[in-house]
């Protein structure tokens, strides 16, 4: 019989297994068992990415080992898996791991940790969690706080291994000739030449007095750091300005160095070599690198002390290290897991082990008063160092690797060229620096200048005002009316000062929504500045519109001004508009032209729109308002030269020019009722003829334009489209000499 008997009793009923429920019977198991370890075990692995040099001494291995073991000690069901890579397991240098960390950031959740150089805090910071609003602050205490500043500046991240810069000191040297560990710059030139000379009359010219390290590495870039920071005046000092004394005398210090102690090939020679030779001996007597960790740091046969300063009192001991990080992007579920190794991570226990272990340097000032740790290391040396951080960091225009090319190529130029330290130094300062217009004449006159040209240009026009509070002087100004020729003055004054300000103030209250954006003008080996860029499509449409409208209005204007172009009473005053008017349109037409021409420089950019302004400003002034003071200026001093042959000819001429407008005056109110009667009387016959006739034919727009062209007299027009005006408004034709 087919089957399989239960238990071998021949009489049990023969079942046959199917193989199909078998393997379904397994995937169900199977389907449990996750089932079960997902929603009752509930374990969640993070991921966590570092990268290191040297194996041996990385940290980040034990750091997640430990954690591991104290995850599964208190059932934390949180375990971490670490990438780690290296020089041995991958392709990837310093930078090369920077750029590939940033590439993982934006594809989001592929790891939920990350350990980073400092160097890189503002442009991964972005990207991770503010730790300050998730770790207590009891926690953050613990930390120097003088270290957390110059490295983790960027929403409070937190360093899981720092290394300070020291000077490894020749001890077997410095007793053989009875010296002292240098405190200052120059005591370690006096004390590398007598020895020196020394070792040269035993033969020994092998010997290499100090490294400098100023190769063309980041490595350089720290040292010029070091030194600069050195260089300040006392131990309280801030990191000196590039511009400043402090910087020059560095700069000085660091050729003296060069020129008489050691030489171009040896300052400029690779840090792997002086790396080599820092483990030999009888190599090197003074050198500046790093702080080695345990077994390489065993295995220097020098002396580790503070670099010296230019003071003695005055140090420099440059941090640089890994800090740790929380994505952003990962669930909260996987947050609030990340917080809890964080927590583990980051605690004094934690960093006593590794301190202990000599895992990293301590960087919680109260370790450097624990026993237990200073048994182990020198407390003192680390409370010794005064830190400061790699200050590139905290530019973010350009990338670190950028900038720290530029800028130690720059004082290289000083170093080993013939340029002045003071040229090198503002040429670093322009990598970075954004130039700006303003009062302050340091940088540029250009500012100071230009608003005393403007300011003397306004005091000018406001003081004219006041003639047109003058009776002689009123004549001359009645094409329009006092408040008017205020007004315009008042523009004027605001158009000379548009580059200092933009008086749009609906627009900008529109443009909140979408503000301009500041983008960045790079200038390579020049002077960078910014301007302002719309990319929105809403806010272009807005900042366009007043465009519009100026073009508008100016279209209105020419076609006001041609159907009034050869009436008596205005003819000069439409031939003047119309000349302010092509000033604007040409001058308007190469504003817009330069929008988008490309400056490499601010001083120019600016000149040329401000002169624009200025030729805008000035121009109408002299024609609308100028030229009328002028003819007012020449009548009076017609009148006043008569005077002098008869006094009597002075108020004849007044009595003259008064009799002249009232005369005006009453011509225009005579001819306005006349006109006024015939544009009634022309009204009447054409209510007449409309009801007589349904359709009558309407003159179109461009013959009534052209009518009004051809006409020389206002009165044949205004009287009949306007007869209610104020015969006060009337125009007249102010440039008519006075007889």
């Amino acid at each position: 019989m087919d089957g399989t008997t239960l238990c071998g009793h021949p009489d049990t009923p023969v079942i046959k297994v199917c193989p199909i429920l078998v393997v379904c019977s397994h995937i169900m198991l199977l389907f449990l068992y996750i089932l079960f370890y997902r929603f009752l075990i509930h374990s969640i692995t993070l991921r966590a990415l570092a990268f290191t040099r040297y194996t041996e001494s990385q940290p980040y291995s034990t750091i997640i080992n430990q954690f591991n073991k104290y995850a599964k000690k208190k059932n934390l069901d949180i375990s971490i898996e670490l990438n780690l890579l290296t020089i041995y397991n991958s392709t990837f240098s310093l930078n090369d791991f920077g750029s590939m960390v940033e590439a993982l950031f934006k594809k989001k959740n592929k790891y939920e940790l990350y350990f980073y150089d400092n160097v890189y805090t503002t442009k991964y910071g972005k990207y991770l969690l503010n730790l300050k609003e998730w770790i207590p602050k009891n926690t953050l205490d613990l930390y120097d706080q003088k270290i957390i500043s110059e490295t983790c500046y960027y929403n409070e991240k937190l360093p899981v291994q720092l290394s300070y810069s020291v000077m490894y000191s020749n001890e077997s040297y410095l007793k053989k000739y009875n010296k002292r560990i240098p405190k200052t710059w120059n005591e370690l030139i006096e004390t590398s030449i007598y020895i020196l000379e020394k070792e040269k009359e035993k033969n020994n010219t092998n010997l290499v007095a100090y490294n400098g390290l100023l190769d063309d590495s980041e490595q350089g870039t720290y040292s010029l750091i070091d030194y600069i920071y050195s260089c300040r005046e006392d131990k309280s000092s801030a990191y000196p300005d590039l511009r400043s004394q402090s910087s020059i005398n560095a700069l000085n210090m660091i050729k003296e160095l060069k020129n008489k102690i050691g030489s171009d090939e040896i300052f400029s020679s690779n840090y792997y070599i002086s790396v080599g030779k820092l483990f030999e001996p009888f190599s090197m007597l003074f050198t500046r690198f790093l702080i080695f960790q345990p077994p390489e740091k065993y295995l220097i046969p020098h002396k580790i002390s503070p670099l010296p300063g230019l003071h003695e009192g005055v140090s420099s001991s440059l941090v640089c290290g890994f800090n740790i990080g929380i994505s952003k992007y990962v669930t909260n579920e996987r947050k609030n897991a990340s917080l809890i190794a964080l927590d583990y991570i980051t605690s004094l226990e934690t960093h006593k082990k590794f301190v202990l272990k000599e895992l990293t340097t301590p960087f919680m000032p109260s370790l450097l008063d624990d026993e237990e740790v200073c048994h182990s290391i020198d407390c003192e040396l680390f409370k010794s160092f005064q830190y400061i951080g790699r200050q590139i960091n905290k530019n973010s225009i350009y990338d670190f690797d950028t900038y720290s090319d530029k800028y130690r190529n720059y004082i290289y130029e000083f170093l080993y060229g013939n340029k002045m330290a003071s040229d090198v130094l503002k040429k670093v300062e322009d990598i970075t620096k954004i130039y700006y217009v303003s009062l302050n004449t340091k940088d540029s006159a250009i500012g100071l200048v230009s608003l005393v040209i403007i300011s003397f240009l306004s005091l000018i026009m406001i003081l004219s005002l006041i003639f047109l509070f003058k009776e002689f002087y009123i004549p001359f100004f009645e094409f329009l009316s006092i408040d008017f020729w205020i007004l315009i003055i008042i523009g004027l004054i605001l158009i000379s000062s548009i580059c200092f300000t933009k008086f749009d103030l609906i627009i900008n209250g529109l443009l909140v929504a979408t503000p301009y954006m500041i983008k960045n003008i790079m200038v390579e080996d020049g002077q960078n500045f910014q301007m302002c860029t719309m990319n929105n499509i809403y806010g272009k449409i807005l900042v366009s519109s007043p465009d519009f409208i100026k073009i508008i209005i100016v279209g209105i204007m020419l076609i006001l001004i041609f159907s009034e172009w050869n009436i008596q009473s205005t003819l000069i005053d439409m031939r003047l508009i119309l000349a302010s008017l092509y000033i604007n349109i040409i001058c308007i037409i190469i504003i817009t032209i330069i929008k988008y021409v490309k400056f490499n420089s601010y001083k120019i950019y600016f000149t040329i729109k401000e002169f624009i302004y200025l030729t805008i400003t000035i121009s109408n002034y002299l024609i609308l308002y100028g030229i009328r003071l002028l003819t007012a200026f020449m009548e009076n001093w017609k009148i006043k030269s008569s005077s002098k042959k008869n006094k009597n000819n002075l108020n004849k001429n007044i009595i003259a020019i008064t009799a002249k407008l009232k005369n005006c005056r009453s011509d225009d109110e005579s001819s306005q009722n006349n006109n006024k009667s015939y544009y009634e009387s022309k009204m009447t016959n054409d209510n007449s003829n409309n009801s007589n006739f349904n359709s009558a034919r309407v003159q179109s727009f461009f013959v009534k334009i052209m009518n009004c062209h051809y006409s020389v007299e206002s009165n044949s027009y205004n009287s009949s489209h306007n007869y209610n005006s104020n015969s006060e408004n009337k125009s007249y034709n102010t440039f008519e000499s006075t007889p």
